[in-house]
């Protein structure tokens, strides 16, 4: 009898190492699924990051690119008007000159005209 006692303790036992076994087991699994899931949304993230990085640094160059062509442009008008008023300085000079040849040369042929009478 005292054999089937502990007969019958000992399966109790084992069943009760094999529902925890089981349990264990479970969680486990339930565990290694967790973080399986985990580790496919850290990576998925990690990509998503990265694709992110890449067009933010595209963004960033075309917008150095456009800021740097912006300001060429802007100093090729400041060129082209600096030559055009330089141009202008030059025109006028010109012309102030030419205008004081023509009237020196006015008064001599006034000169001449009023010796040779």
């Amino acid at each position: 009898m005292e054999d089937n006692t502990y007969l019958g303790n000992l399966e109790e036992v084992l069943l009760k190492l094999r529902n925890e076994r089981d349990e264990i087991l479970y969680k486990l699994q339930t565990l290694n699924r967790n973080y399986d899931n985990y580790m496919n949304d850290t990576n998925h993230e990690r990509k998503q990051t990265a694709l992110h990085n890449k067009h933010q640094t595209k963004l960033m160059v075309g917008k150095c690119i456009f800021t740097l062509l912006e300001c060429m442009l802007l100093q090729r008008k400041q060129n082209a008007l600096n030559e055009f008023y330089n141009y202008c300085r030059f025109d006028s000079r010109c012309h102030t000159t030419l205008s004081t040849f023509v009237n020196v040369l006015d008064r001599l042929g006034k000169l001449k005209m009023r010796l040779a009478i």
